[in-house]
């Protein structure tokens, strides 16, 4: 993610060598002035009128917002499919205890234990946290992956998640759509308050102690509790990570189709510089094939797009031509450092096998763009972007939707059938985030007499997925689960319409 900030611009030399990609020493930068801990906060280049956004300011946020959807997908799937495939590929055909001693020390820190529990969705930060439900692989049930994009500076004490796209992979159907999340959205962080969502995952590591999860944790919370969405895994990359593995791998070989030219190229030091890379096959370290992959100023969102899959291709045939053995341990020191995941390996594997099964076809992409989100100033004069959520989740149930659930369209009344008031809400809060479409929310005529919580379906057996997924869901014994006359079917009290499936809220959501 780029930083504000200017410096002089270097000479305008369109031959320029691989050398004057490198940052220039001599360069004058000026530093914007830091309003959260170490970071300097995101700027605009002009002060607008509140309530007010002009044309130029309102083509940067649209800018600003589109460059990110695919930029973080490209390192993640680097970083996980080189673990995974170079992990796999040693334990089969290196039988050598100190290399597979260097297998298990870093895959330990690249593919971590998921933890159980993250904190509460509401609440103050001492909430009880919330349990998570994994989905049953073996059954084909959807997966919710959030892509973290790390901007780690070593002169800085935190780091951020300036990236963060939410992949929704549906085995069954063979389908996936991605949500790229601007990193100046204006949300609620469950236990913080309300801020940048790029800052939920520096609050997660500054309190992890008290934080489940840590960082990545506090981001998913954040991403549920905004989004309406279940958030199952996590997987993060830092780019200077990044550019380590590729010079570990000895660098990779791109066929450069143009010359490309980017005289606004960010540095971490919060300035640009001008890169060149020249036309022609070209063997790029670490350094350059990320500034290839990134830049964006040169054509466009859909230029870089098609570069960063070229570099995926190529890092791809590098590792089928390189000798994986003598290079092993140094991919696998990088590679700790660059990526961690609470994927297993075995997951990673399914999802790369899954990956080549999907066509381009059925892949949707949805990014919160300015119709969306309103570029705000706020009264300590910072520029945030307000989200429209009667836009935004609409549009998001749409790309998640789940093609059996949305095949049934069955309406669900969620009852309470407590005496303990706001179970019913709680229970439908669950629903929603999976997705399910909940045509009412109303009390049990029998409050009081419901010591577990029940299924009865109406339907006559014509929603047999949605009930299904409803025990998943809830963790419903089929005992629980009753067939309702379906003469009888009752109707929703908000427009008197019927209903298809009754869940009844019982004492054990209580507990």
């Amino acid at each position: 993610m780029e930083r504000p900030g200017k410096t002089q611009s270097p000479p305008a030399n369109a031959g320029a060598t691989k050398a004057n990609t490198r940052p220039n020493p001599n360069l004058q930068v000026r530093k914007p002035e830091a309003t959260y801990r170490a970071r300097p906060a995101y700027s605009a280049p002009h002060r607008v009128p509140r309530g007010h956004v002009p044309d130029r300011a309102y083509m940067r946020m649209q800018t600003e917002i589109k460059r990110q959807r695919l930029r973080t997908a490209i390192f993640l799937a680097i970083g996980l499919l080189l673990a995974s495939g170079i992990a796999a590929y040693a334990f089969i055909f290196v039988p050598v205890k100190g290399t597979i001693d260097t297998i298990l020390k870093t895959t330990s820190h690249i593919f971590v234990t998921p933890v159980v529990q993250r904190p509460a969705l509401q609440g103050g930060p001492n909430a009880t946290p919330v349990t998570v439900v994994y989905p049953d692989w073996d059954k084909k049930e959807s997966v919710n992956i959030l892509l973290l994009g790390l901007d780690y500076r070593p002169q800085e004490e935190d780091s951020r998640s300036d990236t963060m796209i939410v992949v929704h992979i549906d085995p069954a159907a063979k389908t996936a759509s991605m949500l790229s999340i601007p990193r100046d959205l204006w949300v609620e962080i469950p236990g913080h308050g309300e801020a940048r969502i790029n800052a939920a995952y520096q609050l997660g590591e500054t309190y992890k102690n008290t934080t489940p999860g840590g960082g990545p944790g506090l981001a998913m919370s954040t991403v549920e509790r905004n989004f309406d969405i279940k958030i199952h895994y996590f997987a993060q990359v830092d780019f200077t990570g990044f550019e380590r593995v590729v010079d570990a791998m000895g660098g990779v070989t791109v066929d450069v189709p143009r010359p490309l030219v980017d005289n606004e190229y960010p540095l971490s030091n919060y300035g640009t510089t001008r890169i060149y890379v020249p036309a022609g096959l070209q063997h790029l370290d670490g350094h350059t094939a990320l500034q290839y992959a990134r830049s964006r100023h040169a054509d466009s969102d859909i230029g870089r797009n098609s570069r960063q899959q070229q570099v995926l291709l190529a890092l791809r045939q590098q590792g089928v031509n390189m000798n994986l053995v003598s290079h092993l341990n140094d991919i696998l020191t990088q590679l700790s450092d660059a990526v961690k995941t609470d994927l297993s390996i075995s997951q990673v594997g399914s999802l790369a096998q899954l990956s080549r099964q999907i066509d381009r076809n059925s892949i949707e992409t949805l990014a919160i763009n300015a119709d969306m989100a309103r570029e705000t100033i706020l009264s300590n004069g910072a520029d945030v972007l307000m989200p429209n959520w009667d836009l935004i989740k609409p549009k998001m149930k749409q790309l998640f939707a789940n093609p059996r659930l949305a095949n049934e369209a069955a309406r669900i009344s969620v009852q309470n059938g407590t005496t303990t008031s706001g179970i019913g809400k709680q229970l439908q809060d669950v629903l929603i985030t999976d997705a399910f479409s909940i045509a009412d929310l109303s009390s049990a005529p029998d409050q009081g007499e419901h010591p577990v919580t029940t299924i009865t379906d109406f339907s006559g057996g014509k929603k047999p997925y949605t009930v299904e997924a409803l025990a998943q869901a809830l963790n419903i014994d089929p005992a629980n689960i009753k067939h309702g006359d379906p003469t009888k079917v009752p109707k929703a009290h908000s427009d008197g319409e019927p209903v298809d499936i009754v869940v009844i809220a019982g004492d054990d959501r209580v507990k």
